[in-house]
């Protein structure tokens, strides 16, 4: 998880925990983008020319994606609670209107 960042001379990642990942334009060879039609994430692929180092790995190919969708809720399914409080807070609230 982190930031991806796209600069003049080449992409920056930076994790949740502090590490820089930088991918510069002229060494990517191929690249994949996958809308999310269909999908619940949206990805980028970079094949490249000559292999980065990541951690203490060698990548000639790099990865990044994010969900689109993380969590959805549908408000009509379930039968709510007579003692829901949200519920009970709403109702005052229209009573005094």
């Amino acid at each position: 998880q982190g930031n991806l960042e796209a600069h003049s001379n080449g992409l920056r990642f930076i994790s949740t925990r502090g590490e820089i990942v930088d991918v510069m334009y002229p060494n990517i060879k191929h690249s994949i983008f996958q809308p999310c039609e269909n999908e619940i994430m949206v990805l980028i692929h970079f094949h490249l020319k000559n292999p980065i180092m990541v951690g203490k790995k060698k990548q000639q190919d790099i990865q990044f994606f994010t969900e689109v969708i993380d969590a959805s809720q549908a408000v009509d399914a379930g039968k709510r609670s007579m003692y829901d409080p949200d519920e009970m807070d709403d109702e005052q609230r229209e009573r005094q209107l």
